[in-house]
């Protein structure tokens, strides 16, 4: 896990992130000519693959030829309410309490030559994924910032 609460100078923002290796509920790895899951179902991953690669002490090896198909599911981030939720000993909490109207930002990108102790400066990441969610009176939106 890696946070920052931005920094002074604004080389890096604010920011709370985990390896997607390590992070991801589910991860399917189709190599090319393989036939990768069907969006909007289920993603099966065997228990013993999830096991070893949650375990594991890396950020995974990733191939720009295959294709990756993950999920990410959590009962303690309520966007309709705009909530923290169900987390023993602590009573549900608004997100406002955190960033305000600020959007969340849902990102995959790659750090450079990044060691445990590093910044994660701006100007060097690789975004691959930016999703920005907005709370909306009771409402929640999730719209596509980016894909490269």
């Amino acid at each position: 896990m890696h946070y920052s609460f931005g920094s002074k100078d604004g080389t890096e923002d604010s920011r709370i992130v985990f390896p997607l290796w390590t992070f991801v509920d589910r991860l399917v790895i189709t190599k090319p000519g393989d036939e990768p899951p069907e969006l909007g179902k289920l993603i099966h991953e065997s228990s013993q693959s999830v096991k070893a690669r949650k375990a594991s002490n890396n950020t995974g090896e990733w191939n720009l030829n295959n294709i990756y198909t993950f999920s990410f599911n959590s009962s303690n981030i309520d966007f309709p309410t705009w909530n923290v939720v169900n987390v023993p000993l602590v009573p549900d909490t608004d997100l406002h309490m955190f960033w305000g109207d600020s959007p969340l930002n849902i990102v995959i990108y790659d750090v450079p030559n990044q060691s445990k102790e590093s910044k994660h400066v701006k100007s060097e990441l690789a975004y691959g994924v930016n999703f920005q969610v907005r709370f909306r009176c009771a409402l929640y939106l999730l719209s596509t910032y980016a894909f490269i």
